[in-house]
């Protein structure tokens, strides 16, 4: 059975048990069959609805689930992409665990040489999951090349990505540390890497070994949907990351995020969503604040990500950031 189908599957199941009222029962129900009747072959795919990009949003997602019952649903885009969002209580985090997996992790990406990329499935990060997906998912990691000069990166943005917003980081007293064309966390899981997922799983499933992990050979399917992520920080040791993902398909992403809040904000006179966790495993603090919005370009859609993991940062940080992007 195909990925995206065993983990569509999972997660529809999960969300039939949790109680709720009827009215979201039948909201989050027929949100997951959607899901589900697009994913059988591609047959109900509507045209230009990418699978590798539902796909990619659902696994990342899904690996860090730990628990839910859906609460809200948000929407953010334009009529190129459309964003879906739906919040979670969370019912479970073991902060240990997740350390645990963030230092396996770690240990894989101190191995791999620069530009190079893997998939690891850890024990430890699948005990974060049962209760969710009743899965066991990998996690990609990758040594990009980082750029560490800011007219460098920024040269390279303008080739990769023209008519990106800029803004002015003194102002805001940020200096600049890095930047990387890919996205801020996370290698994109997509369905050409389905043999090799299924093998990691079953090598798991006979070691004794915490973790496994494999080399990922590149097949070019990640460049369909580019991303470049700027990292910077100010006097006070807060860093944050800057991550922007071109779309030129149109594509629905759906999206299922644990023990987060989120509420809608204006920036500048356009949608924005914002958005805290206290449980997000990859994050050395387990926190993670965010700012979304979308910007339309005649050939793109870019979504802006920004966000920081330090946890006394604001949300009117964030806003400030957005705001100064022009």
């Amino acid at each position: 059975m195909p990925i995206e189908k065993r983990i569509t599957e999972a997660l529809e199941a999960r969300a039939m048990e949790a109680k709720r009222s009827p009215e979201l029962d039948n909201r989050i129900g027929a949100w997951f069959a959607e899901q589900a009747s697009m994913n059988k072959g591609g047959a109900r795919m509507k045209k230009g609805r990418s699978k590798a990009a539902i796909l990619a949003m659902v696994a990342l997602i899904a690996i860090v689930v730990t628990g839910f019952s859906a609460k809200y649903f948000f929407s953010i885009g334009d009529d190129r992409i459309l964003l879906n969002y739906a919040t979670m209580d969370q019912a479970r985090y073991e902060p240990e665990l997740a350390a645990e997996a963030r230092s396996q992790v770690e240990e894989v990406r101190r191995q791999l040489a620069v530009g190079e990329s893997a998939l690891v499935y850890s024990k430890a990060l699948n005990e974060l999951l049962p209760n969710a997906v009743n899965l066991q998912l990998p996690t990609g990691v990758s040594n990009p090349f980082l750029y560490t000069d800011l007219k460098e990166w920024q040269l390279e943005l303008q080739q990769q990505v023209p008519g990106y917003r800029t803004f002015d980081a003194e102002a805001l007293g940020l200096a600049f540390i890095n930047g990387k064309s890919e996205r801020a966390f996370g290698e994109v899981i997509t369905p050409d890497q389905d043999e090799a997922v299924s093998q990691l799983r079953e090598e798991l499933k006979e070691t004794d070994r915490a973790y496994v992990w494999k080399k990922l050979v590149d097949t070019g399917a990640n460049k369909r949907f580019p991303a470049y992520t700027s990292t910077y920080q100010n006097a006070q040791g807060q860093i944050f990351t800057i991550m922007m993902e071109v779309m030129k398909e149109k594509v629905v992403m759906k999206s299922l995020i644990q023990g987060k809040d989120m509420e809608e904000v204006n920036l500048n006179g356009k949608q924005a969503l914002y958005g805290e966790s206290h449980s997000i495993w990859f994050s050395p603090t387990d926190e993670n604040r965010s700012l979304i919005f979308v910007d339309t370009q005649q050939d793109s859609s870019i979504i802006y990500t920004i966000s920081s993991f330090a946890v006394d940062v604001t949300k009117e940080q964030l806003i400030a950031i957005g705001e100064q992007m022009k």
